[in-house]
């Protein structure tokens, strides 16, 4: 597949320099972008097996220590 883009100077300049000092062609630098990207926009969805983790059953909750929390004496934000 064959992609024109149209890049406004500034970001045209900064491309260039970046695949330039990179020693890549602009071609081949966007290429790699768009792959990284890519990459982590897949990589930012949880595995399987922690979306059906139903936990541990024998476990008791942290929800039932706050009672043993104290109140702060002192309101750091005052």
């Amino acid at each position: 597949m064959d992609v024109l883009l149209h890049l406004n100077n500034e970001l045209s300049s900064q491309v260039k320099s970046i695949a330039k000092y990179n020693g890549k062609s602009i071609d081949t630098f966007i290429l790699k972008v768009l792959e990284s990207y890519i990459s982590n926009i897949e990589n930012k969805t949880w595995k399987q097996e922690i979306i059906d983790f139903q936990g541990f059953p024998d476990l008791t909750p942290f929800e039932n220590y706050r009672n043993e929390l104290l109140e702060p004496k002192d309101d750091p934000f005052v």
